[in-house]
């Protein structure tokens, strides 16, 4: 699971950089736009992706994620119910996602930037609330989805999937 996830992870920064530069273009005549090479690629950011994909996708979610599933979360809802993976979805989005992997994000992108952590907790400030409403609005239908649909076994590499999208 952690090659996995360091493989999508790393693939899908290369593809958001790619349609990031595309879209900067957008306003330059196809013609020119064809002729302009691709900007070099960030190697820095795109190791900074690999990594923290690898360790927290392939090796902390799992472990989450298997708590998520655990009868411990709910064992007043039904296994296999819509309610029991509204209930994961909904525990991993509002509790898990905006205080655990937003602050090991930050402080690892931080890291990678070699930004001090002043630096890096402003940024986190400016950033956190915009991207949390974002994030919402794809993870919770998409981990609800997830959580009903697929087997524990299947839920981690299907999330790094859906991580590709989510870029």
């Amino acid at each position: 699971k952690v090659i996995t996830a360091m493989v999508v992870s790393t693939t899908g920064d290369v593809i958001a950089q790619h349609v990031a530069h595309r879209a900067a273009q957008k306003d330059l005549p196809p013609a020119l736009q064809k002729m302009l090479p691709l900007r070099k690629l960030d190697l820095r950011r795109t190791a900074m992706f690999m990594f923290f994909g690898g360790f927290y996708t392939g090796a902390v979610q799992h472990v989450w994620f298997g708590f998520l599933n655990s009868a411990a979360l709910s064992p007043y809802l039904p296994e296999g119910t819509v309610s029991r993976a509204i209930a994961r979805a909904l525990v991993n989005q509002l509790c898990w996602v905006p205080w655990v992997y937003f602050s090991l994000f930050y402080a690892w992108r931080g890291y990678c930037r070699r930004e001090t952590p002043a630096q890096t907790l402003v940024l986190a400030r400016r950033e956190w609330w915009p991207t949390l409403k974002l994030n919402w609005k794809f993870w919770i239908p998409a981990q609800t989805v997830l959580f009903a649909v697929f087997p524990p076994v299947l839920q981690v590499p299907v999330c790094c999937l859906l991580a590709l999208i989510w870029r």
